[in-house]
């Protein structure tokens, strides 16, 4: 008798997706690894097609299939970002717009740290999608901005907060990104400090 898996083998990428890399330099994927449903290990059996042109700024995918035994097929893909080495990343353009609106004392910084001073700004996750599929050199960007204070500042509340978002998010209108919402995170505790939390989640369309 021959038992049949009706599930799917799992494909995990390894490393940043989406990835950043610069134009006119060598590209070295990551890679993905595999199991089936039983966990039998299929990392060797991975397809990878990739469309990466390092000479030419924009994005790219990079797509890994694979299939089972039993013949069920399964995908995973990762986006890269090729940068133009002469052009400031969305990432680097949103931390520099937001870094020269702050009001004195307030810290921005281009990646979540580990080690923070509040109140604060972090640029966090961030995601692109194309237009259209016919148009891959026009993507939207999708990112998240985190918002921080401090318990130990006076003005450590859900109203300061609300108000310090609304800074953020006129300064981020200003520079033509969308506002998609704002999430109250509650209290998060970050380097053995306690801060208050909240997040925008902001789009920006990229004409390369």
């Amino acid at each position: 008798m021959v038992l049949w898996n009706t599930d799917s083998p799992f494909v995990t990428i390894l490393g940043d997706n989406p990835v950043d890399t610069d134009q006119y330099e060598p590209y070295t994927d990551a890679g993905a690894t595999a199991v089936d449903a039983e966990g039998t290990d299929l990392t060797g059996d991975i397809v990878t097609v990739s469309d990466v042109d390092t000479n030419v700024a924009g994005p790219y995918t990079v797509t890994y299939t694979v299939t089972d035994q039993f013949g069920y097929t399964s995908e995973a893909v990762r986006n890269v970002n090729v940068v133009d080495a002469d052009q400031p990343t969305v990432r680097d353009w949103t931390f520099r717009l937001l870094d020269a609106a702050m009001p004195d004392g307030v810290q921005v910084y281009e990646t979540p740290p580990e080690q923070i001073k509040a109140p604060a700004v972090s640029i966090g996750t961030m995601s692109w999608t194309p237009f259209s599929m016919a148009s891959l050199d026009r993507v939207e960007w999708e990112m998240t901005i985190d918002l921080m204070t401090a318990r130990s500042r006076p003005d450590y509340s859900v109203t300061a907060l609300e108000t310090f978002s609304i800074t953020v998010a006129k300064t981020l209108l200003e520079g033509g990104y969308r506002i998609v919402g704002f999430e109250d995170i509650g209290t998060q505790t970050i380097g053995g400090q306690d801060y208050l939390v909240g997040t925008l989640t902001v789009q920006y369309k990229e004409s390369t």
